[in-house]
This record gives C-alpha cells, sequence and structure tokens, in this order.
C-alpha cells in the first residue's frame, strides 16, 4: 500500500484556563498512526517526527503527514525526511471558523501574536506548516490531508473545506502558489514576500496576488518589471508588485500593505451571510467595477501614477491590479522612494515594532513628522482612501486626532501639503481596532 495519505497524529499541545500566562508548553508524546481508507496502519513511531515544543499560551494542535517521496533534503525541513508537520491555532471561543490563514514555511505562525490579533479580527484560524525540499505535486494533497487531521483533532469540522489566504517569503513563496493552484477555488488571496514570483497559470486568474520585494535583493526588481506585464497579458491576472526602496532579502513593513489588500479581499470575495458550518463556502470573484490600476515605472515618482481601472489612461496590460481603491492608495503610499513625511505614531508594524493594537472606541492619537527638505503647511490625514482630517505643521511637526474608528484594520497616510500645494505622501501604517465581543 502506498504511504502517502498516511496521517501521524501528534498529541494538541493544550493550556487548561487555569494556567498562568507564560506557563512553559506542554507537549504530550507521540499517540498512534492512523491510517485513512486503504492504507495499513503502522506500529506507532515510525519514524514520525516528535511534537513540537511550543511555549505560548493556548491550545496549538499538531499533526504530521507522510509523503510518498522523501525530501529532497534536510535543509531547513522539519519533521524530517518523510512528513510534513502541520500547526494549528483557533482563537478563543470562537464558534465557526470562517477561514484559514495559512503559511506554508512558518510552523511558529501559531505564536505570534500580531498573527492571532488578525486571526481574532477575521475569524479565521491560523496553520502553520513547513514544505521545504517537498516535492511540488505533494504539496496540495499532503495540506489537504493535514487541515482534514486537523479538523478533527480540534472539532471543527469546518477546516477541512473553509476559504484559504496564503502568505509567506522567500522560499516559502513558491510553496504559496503550489497550494493555490491545488485549490483555487477556496483561495482567497496569496501575500508573497521576497521572490521574484507571481501567477504561473490561467488556474489562479483570479485569485488576487500581491509580490512584494526589496529593491537590493538581487535582480527581483527587473525580473518581477517583466514579468508583470507578461502575466497581466497572458491571462489577465489579478496581480500587483510593490518595491520597498533600500529593503534586501527581509520581510520589512511588508504587513502595512498585505493586511489592507487581505482585508479587502475577503469583503469583496467572502458571500455575505455565508457560514462554513453549512458546508463549502463559495467564494465571489472580486468586482472588476471596483478595480483600480497603477503604474509600477511611475513608483520613482513622489505620488506614483493609480486610477480606477475605468479611467486609467495608461497600458493596462502593463499595471498593477487591485481590488478596490483604498488597496490603491495604500499601494501608492507603500511604494514611495525616500518619504520626507513620516507617521512616528502610531508606528508602522515592522522592522521589530509591534502591530499597534487599540481598544474599541479608542481615539487614536496620530504624530506626524515632515523632514526639513520639504516646507509643509498641513497635513491631511487618510485612512486608506478615506479623509479622516488635517492639522498645521509647527516646527516640522503635526498632531491630530484620527478619530473613533470601527473595529477592524485601518492603515493611515498622512499627505503634507505645501505652501505650492505640493503634496508629499508618508508610507502606510496600519492599525488594529480590537471588537467589543
Amino acid at each position: 500500500m502506498t504511504p502517502r495519505k498516511w496521517l501521524v497524529v501528534l498529541a494538541a499541545c493544550v493550556f487548561s484556563a487555569g494556567l498562568a500566562a507564560g506557563a512553559e508548553s506542554c507537549v504530550a508524546p507521540l499517540e498512534n498512526v492512523c491510517a485513512l481508507p486503504g492504507d495499513e496502519a503502522t506500529p506507532a513511531g515510525g519514524g514520525a517526527p516528535a511534537p513540537l515544543v511550543l511555549g505560548k499560551p493556548g491550545v496549538i494542535h499538531q499533526t504530521a503527514i507522510r509523503l510518498k517521496q522523501p525530501k529532497k533534503s534536510a535543509d531547513r525541513a522539519e519533521g524530517g525526511p518523510n512528513h510534513v508537520m502541520f500547526t494549528l491555532w483557533i482563537p478563543e471561543g470562537l464558534k465557526t471558523v470562517r477561514g484559514i490563514y495559512h503559511t506554508p514555511f512558518n510552523l511558529d505562525t501559531v505564536e505570534k501574536e500580531q498573527s492571532r490579533a488578525m486571526a481574532r479580527n477575521w475569524g479565521f484560524a491560523l496553520v502553520g506548516g513547513n514544505f521545504m525540499r517537498v516535492n511540488r505535486a505533494e504539496m496540495g494533497p499532503a495540506f489537504v490531508a493535514g487541515l482534514a487531521d486537523l479538523a478533527s483533532r480540534s472539532g471543527h469540522a469546518e477546516l477541512a473545506h473553509v476559504p484559504l489566504l496564503f502568505s509567506s517569503m522567500s522560499a516559502g513563496t513558491g510553496m504559496c502558489l503550489a497550494l493555490a493552484e491545488h485549490l483555487p477555488g477556496r483561495t482567497l488571496a496569496c501575500g508573497l514576500v521576497a521572490l521574484e514570483v507571481g501567477p504561473d497559470t490561467p488556474a489562479v486568474r483570479d485569485v488576487p496576488m500581491i509580490t512584494i520585494f526589496g529593491s537590493k535583493d538581487g535582480q527581483q526588481l527587473p525580473k518581477l518589471e517583466a514579468l508583470l506585464p507578461q502575466r497581466r497579458a497572458e491571462f489577465d491576472a489579478s496581480w500587483s508588485i510593490a518595491v520597498q526602496w533600500g529593503r534586501g532579502h527581509e520581510w520589512g513593513q511588508s504587513n502595512n500593505l498585505l493586511w489592507p489588500f487581505f482585508d479587502a479581499v475577503i469583503r469583496q470575495r467572502y458571500p455575505a451571510d455565508v457560514s462554513p458550518a453549512n458546508g463549502p463556502v463559495k467564494l465571489l470573484r472580486c468586482d472588476p467595477a471596483r478595480a483600480w490600476l497603477a503604474d509600477p515605472a511611475s513608483w520613482k515618482n513622489r505620488a506614483p501614477t493609480i486610477a480606477s481601472a475605468s479611467n486609467y489612461m495608461a497600458d493596462k496590460t502593463a499595471a498593477c491590479w487591485f481590488p478596490s481603491e483604498d488597496v490603491a492608495r495604500v499601494w501608492q503610499a507603500f511604494v514611495v522612494d525616500k518619504p520626507l513625511v513620516q507617521i512616528t505614531e502610531p508606528s508602522p508594524q515592522g522592522d521589530k515594532k509591534p502591530l499597534a493594537i487599540f481598544p474599541p472606541g479608542a481615539d487614536v492619537l496620530v504624530k506626524v513628522a515632515v523632514s526639513g527638505a520639504f516646507v509643509a503647511r498641513k497635513i491631511v490625514l487618510f485612512d486608506r482612501a478615506t479623509r479622516l482630517g488635517e492639522a498645521p505643521v509647527v516646527s516640522g511637526k503635526a498632531e491630530l486626532q484620527a478619530g473613533k474608528l470601527a473595529p477592524g484594520f485601518h492603515t493611515l497616510i498622512a499627505q503634507a501639503i505645501g505652501a505650492d500645494d505640493r503634496m508629499e505622501l508618508s508610507r502606510p501604517a496600519t492599525i488594529l481596532i480590537q471588537s467589543p465581543n
């Protein structure tokens, strides 16, 4: 019998409500090997990897899937040569999981506080994995098998069919693409960082994707500038690219663009009043009437060119695609080179700075600094495409209240206006307002 579908079930790492925060993670021993119909069970052990030692409070389930072909090498291949490992975290008290945020090259995603906050906001579960050195053809089937087992282990049957978000960097981006190609009907979007990749086939034409890269990361800039028009012309891919100037092979401040991108996609593609508790969710296509485009050839400009798809005058097949004006506005600020305006508080997430999280009803104070190279008379504050207010610039600084923002992600952008009405943009700062529930 082929071992391809053997499931190696690792015990869940569970913290009871009585454990104090900061207590060490418990790791139970390997329990047994479960066989799917048609497979032969083998004795406990069987070369299965040991459970990960995890240290954050909460219930974290683990499983490992036996591969048909051994991994190509042991390089960064957690789980040993014959298994792919997965981890699962579900927000406390969540009755029905609406979707999954999966990082196929990071098992510890389930422990990251910003990822947990993101998951709570969307009602999603976090699933970590590591497909390093796994044959590409086996990635999709192994992922599906892993979700089926985690669904059983957690008591959340919907995990086997909920919509999916894939995100990773470097080698993990290719893993995201392999999974999206295997499950295009379930894939909401892909966020790809630090590799010159994008959609490869028409099968993922309607899966929104964004590729973020550093301008100093090898030849990624010229390669992606060449690949974008090729893919957009070949099959009208729902794809965009975004540069992080001065950065190399790193994540940097990518989340300040990825979170609003995912947020917009979820709002458009996830049908209202549909619950995965009742079965698979049929995702909608992003509304073409709401699409915006951007010219990557203009991203050295102080305000890169963006426009609604209906009003875009340049070559549309060479343009970055966005699901909405909100995301286009964030991209426009994100790709500014050497910005002369900076939101200093709240700080953008990244570079070891955490996601700024505020309680429900908070009136967020925003502080802005303007370079001495630009004489600004006022700051106009935006939440993506929505104007929030303005304040005068005094000695190169300005402060203003964002107001009481609704629960969820918000992306702050500051426009500095000079005496001659010249405009400079800050980089975006994405924050999260917690839900009162």
